[in-house]
Parts: structure tokens; sequence; C-alpha cells
């Protein structure tokens, strides 16, 4: 399952991609249209922080992993960094990983005060 992107309410250039349950490829793929849609709505020159909150994530596909990757890599330009907020120790491995394939600054973080505090710092 999945929610929409939102704006967060600590910055007007934050959005915010909530991830539950076991991510399929089609799940984020719906969740990414609403990701997509916000960036489509800005100013073309405005460029975003992403925090992906995955805390209620229990699993993923390949496939979805490669398409976040994919995703990540066409968008960088619009987004400035990636947070992605999880406790699981094996995804934050995952998600460097994924930061070096995608070409985009992206890391984990347990809470979302430590991914503010980056986006902050760079």
């Amino acid at each position: 399952m999945f929610s929409a992107a939102r704006p967060a309410k600590e910055s007007p250039k934050v959005l915010v991609l909530l991830l539950e349950a076991h991510l399929t490829r089609v799940s984020l793929d719906v969740a990414l249209e609403r990701v997509d849609a916000s960036l489509a709505l800005s100013v073309r020159a405005s460029t975003f922080d992403l925090v992906v909150d995955a805390r209620q994530m229990t699993g993923y596909d390949a496939s979805a992993r490669a398409r976040f990757v994919a995703w990540n890599s066409s968008n960088k330009a619009r987004l400035e960094h990636v947070a992605v907020l999880t406790d699981n120790v094996l995804w934050h491995m995952v998600v460097a990983a994924m930061s070096i394939a995608s070409g985009q600054p992206m890391r984990a973080f347990a809470a979302s005060s430590q991914a503010t505090a980056w986006f902050a710092a760079t």
C-alpha cells in the first residue's frame, strides 16, 4: 500500500512519500505518479528534497527496487536529496547502494529529524 506524496509541514521544498506493506513495482509506480504530479505542478527550476517514509514497509520486490533506482536517476535534476526513513539496518545498506546506482544523493535514517538535519547541512 502507499499514500500520496504531500508537501511536508516543515518546508515547502520537501515532498513526502509514504510506502507501506510489501512494495511491488505496480504499487511503487502508482505512488511515484503522485510525486511526479507534484513535481509537474511546480516551477521547472524548483528543486525538492524527498522523504520516503518506508518505516511501515514489510518488504519489496527486486523489480520495485530497480524501478526506484531508475526513477531517481531520471529525476536527479529535480531532487536535491532523497532521505529514506527505515528502522531496518539492512535497508540502510540497500539505500547506500541505490544512491551509488542512481547517482542521487540518498541516505537512510531512522528518524525524520535526522533527514531534516541532513537537508539543512548540505
